[in-house]
Order: C-alpha cells, then sequence, then structure tokens
C-alpha cells in the first residue's frame, strides 16, 4: 500500500508540474503553442491511464483485506513501519522529485545548458551509472543534440545563463 501512496503522490505532482507547464505556455506564438498542446494531450492521456491502473489497484486491496483482524494487524504493523527520513531518501522515486523541482527552480537563473548538465548527470549517479565516461557522455550528447535540434535547426531561444 505505501508504494500505491508514493505512486499516487508521483501522479499528483507530476499533474501538478504539468499544469503549471501549460498555463506557462499560454503565451507562446500560436504555432509553438499546438506542438506543447499535442504533448500536453499525450502526457494527459498516459496520466489518466495511469490513475487510472492505481486507483483499481488501491481498492482492489482495499477490498482484499476487509476481515477486521487483518485491517487491526495491517494497522499494527503500519504504526510501527512508519519510513523515516532515511528511507525516504533513499527512495529515488523521491529524490527524482526532488531533483526535477530544484533543476525547475534554477535553471532559469543559472541557464537551460549548465543545469540541464547537471541535472542529467545527477539522475546518472542517481540511477547507478558507475563509468566516468558514461557519466560525462550521456548528458554532453544529449546537450549537443538539444542544441542542434532546437537552437540550430527550430530556433529556439532557451533560458541563457551564467554560462551560456
Amino acid at each position: 500500500m505505501k508504494k500505491k501512496i508514493t505512486d499516487m503522490m508521483v501522479l499528483v505532482i507530476i499533474g501538478g508540474f504539468s499544469m503549471a507547464y501549460f498555463n506557462d505556455i499560454s503565451r507562446l506564438a500560436q504555432r509553438e503553442k499546438l506542438v506543447v498542446q499535442g504533448l500536453m494531450a499525450v502526457v494527459l492521456v498516459l496520466w489518466v491511464v495511469q490513475a487510472v491502473r492505481l486507483f483499481i489497484e488501491i481498492r482492489k486491496s482495499v477490498s482484499d483485506n476487509k476481515s477486521p483482524q487483518t485491517q487491526q494487524n495491517k494497522e499494527t504493523k503500519q504504526i510501527h513501519n512508519q519510513p523515516t527520513m532515511k528511507e525516504l531518501m533513499a527512495n529515488k522515486q523521491v529524490l527524482l522529485i526532488i531533483l526535477a523541482a530544484i533543476y525547475m527552480i534554477v535553471f532559469p537563473f543559472i541557464g537551460f545548458f549548465v543545469t540541464s548538465f547537471i541535472f542529467v548527470l545527477a539522475v546518472n549517479l542517481l540511477m547507478g551509472t558507475k563509468s566516468k565516461l558514461q557519466l560525462f557522455a550521456i548528458p554532453t550528447g544529449l546537450l549537443i543534440f538539444v542544441y542542434i535540434l532546437f537552437i540550430l535547426i527550430f530556433k529556439v531561444r532557451l533560458p541563457a545563463g551564467i554560462f551560456i
């Protein structure tokens, strides 16, 4: 059940960030807005599918645990198994959400490329990448691709910051 609650929190946070981003792009030109609206429609469909799946799983687990004795035993176990801050920080989903929130707050000030490099590097470390070549090649390659695609081809201005 704890995993389902964590999944639900992730869905709510992703939905909140998506709605904030959608609100932010409402000032874009019509052409750019159409691309983002299409992507947001896909995100919305995936979000709804995941929410329905999660709702069905929670409903099923609640109906499986309706007997009073089972419920009392589970409540006793839950009281003793409350996650500590250390356990929460060991959860990769929580850390990814924290990293994403920091990224979204910081990148307008530091700039897209520097912040994105640090973010992708941190995510690689979090996911367990050990090779130093992979640690630095993945964010470098990704940002070169983004630079070529968005700045050179599409002529989109990305937030500039301290270095780039």
